[in-house]
């Protein structure tokens, strides 16, 4: 079945007695079934039904543009995206300023707001996707089952730092997968 309303949006269901033609400013709506075409106008009262004898041929339209990439799936809350304040590399933590993200430091200044770790590389001013909580697996990562602590310009690190804070951004479960749940600062 093909429904044809130019700039207007209408909901067709197929029915095996029928059809139901849902449309929000009652406008005409066209459908063409194989060899019969019908014309509903929706009053205000109830629809019309008008048979139209000769079949009309409707054709698609183009595809439009590509949109912009979305939020990669996993459960909700825990990939969001930000506008990058800086060229972002993959797998780090960053911390959100205004809206912007930045690499997160095991300094005081960022220490408490840490937002989560990117998924991958972002330019200054593009949409950066981040994971707050959650695993990731990086192929490339060679870690040790255990802690992986948050060390300078958002690099991870299985050694806590010595000045700052301590920050413990998850738990490596085997050597390309880490748990990402974000604790505490602890401050030095």
């Amino acid at each position: 079945m093909i429904l044809e309303r130019p700039h207007r949006t209408a909901v067709v269901i197929s029915r095996r007695a029928g059809v139901i033609v849902s449309s929000p400013d009652r406008a005409p709506v066209l459908i063409q079934r194989s060899q019969q075409s019908i014309v509903i106008n929706r009053t205000r009262s109830a629809p019309v039904v008008n048979r139209v004898h000769r079949p009309v041929v409707i054709n698609g339209g183009n595809q439009g543009p590509e949109g912009i990439q979305g939020i990669p799936g996993g459960t909700a809350g825990q990939i969001l995206q930000a506008i990058a304040g800086v060229d972002l590399g993959g797998h780090r933590a960053i911390f959100i300023d205004e809206g912007l993200a930045f690499y997160a430091d095991a300094d005081m200044a960022s220490a408490e707001r840490v937002a989560g770790i990117t998924l991958g590389a972002a330019a200054d001013s593009e949409l950066a996707n981040y994971q707050t909580a959650g695993e990731i697996t990086e192929p490339s990562w060679n870690w040790n089952e255990g802690p992986v602590f948050l060390g300078l310009n958002g690099l991870l690190t299985q050694t806590p730092p010595s000045t700052g804070a301590i920050i413990e951004l998850g738990v490596a479960l085997n050597a390309t997968r880490l748990l990402v749940r974000i604790q505490r600062p602890i401050f030095l």
